[in-house]
């Protein structure tokens, strides 16, 4: 990764994330009171928090310890940028009293730019890591919406996104999950 070089066996590498925010938009159409499909976009946005790496060989061009055996987490800095594109079946239950139980998944694709620059610790690289990808996503959620007034509903749901298996520029890494407790807002009309 960046400016250094390693000679070894690496047998896990790791990216962990701080939480971050999203952003959702998803024009759609209601079949009858029951399933409605959807066409989401919006922005995932998650900081990068530490870099782990397992095996055992000799980094180049790194400060710190260039010795690799075992496993190493080190402090990292960077982020991940994610963009949706996914078309959704839902599927709710309109309950007396305005409420609505729903739950609703589909698939399609996410555009993904991740950037690693610092990575301090035991290891520690300047690197210059930032590559992105597009690649198939799925996602699945459920929730209760209120109905406020006609036709306006408001909504706490929980979101869960993954990319399996995403590759950057040939650099492939472990599946990528992100997962969002959302309050939302629907227009009907």
């Amino acid at each position: 990764m960046g400016n250094c070089n390693f000679t070894g066996t690496i047998s896990y590498e790791s990216v962990a994330f701080n939480p971050g925010f999203r952003f959702d938009f998803a024009p759609g159409y209601r079949l009858n009171e029951w399933i409605g499909f959807e066409f989401e976009t919006g922005c995932v946005y998650n900081t990068v928090d530490s870099y782990t790496i397992s095996g055992s060989g000799t980094f180049t061009g790194t400060g710190g310890n260039p010795n690799l055996n075992g496993t190493v987490t080190a402090d990292a800095q960077g982020y991940l940028l994610q963009v949706p594109l996914i078309v959704n079946v839902e599927f709710s239950y309109p309950l007396e009293g305005g409420y609505r139980p729903f739950l609703g998944g589909g698939g399609g694709g996410m555009f993904q730019k991740m950037t690693i620059g610092t990575i301090s610790g035991d290891i520690q690289v300047q690197g210059d890591f930032n590559q992105s990808n597009f690649m198939g996503a799925w996602e699945a959620y459920l929730g209760f919406g209120y109905q406020v007034a006609p036709g306006f509903d408001v909504s706490l749901a929980y979101r869960v996104n993954g990319v399996l298996a995403p590759d950057f520029a040939g650099y492939t890494m472990q599946n990528f999950f992100t997962q969002a407790a959302e309050f939302g807002m629907k227009w009907r009309f």
